[in-house]
């Protein structure tokens, strides 16, 4: 027996010890031994929905009513609704949040009959088929210019020219004469005063 046999003897048993361990490593992601120096992550907090009423109110907001009431599947939330038409749609909606994910038509709006008509109004004339401004388009009338408009049903005579603008007054002549009123007769005129006896002579003043 070689010097060696104890060494090859002892890397045989440590591989074989090792074996599952390594066996192991290829299905825990955490390896044979890697769970006594890591812990494994916490595991996804559960999914809360919200209530029925919450989405009964995201439904009315899209203008349709809730039928029945909301399924949870999975992360989503599946809900019936009726529009204002009658038709019938398939509603997705995310589960912790209630935002709406996807709109599926279950069932198409029902035919409805034409309302009635009023008795009191007259019937409408149906229209009839297109008439072309040109009129045919056929090769007889392509080259044909089209047919004048029609006259207008009533003509506004023109109004009458405006008569002209009355002459501008003449100038004043500034060397003209004032004008002098004749004094009216039914004043009293300022009579001179009467100098009372025993006064003295008043002279005129001296220029």
């Amino acid at each position: 027996m070689s010097r060696f046999a104890p060494m090859w003897i002892g890397a045989l048993l440590l591989a074989v010890s090792l074996a599952p361990a390594r066996a192991q490593s290829l299905y825990d992601p955490w390896g044979g031994y890697g769970k006594f120096f890591f812990s494994p992550p916490d595991p996804p907090p559960p999914v809360i929905p919200i209530p029925p009423e919450t989405v009964r109110e995201v439904l009315r907001r899209e203008g349709v009513h809730m039928i029945g009431s909301p399924r949870l599947r999975g992360d989503n939330i599946i809900a019936m609704g009726r529009d204002g038409s009658g038709a019938v749609r398939k509603y997705t909606l995310d589960a912790p949040t209630g935002g709406l994910l996807t709109i599926v038509l279950v069932r198409a709006a029902p035919v409805r009959p034409p309302p009635p008509v009023n008795p009191r109004l007259p019937p409408r004339r149906p229209l009839g088929p297109p008439v072309h401004p040109g009129g045919r388009l056929d090769a007889d009338h392509l080259s044909m210019a089209p047919p004048p408009p029609p006259p207008p049903d009533e003509v506004m005579p023109p109004q009458p020219p405006r008569p002209p603008p009355p002459p501008p007054p003449p100038p004043v002549d500034m060397d003209v004469e004032p004008l002098v009123v004749a004094p009216d007769a039914a004043l009293s005129p300022i009579r001179p005063l009467r100098r009372p006896p025993g006064a003295p002579p008043v002279e005129a003043p001296l220029k």
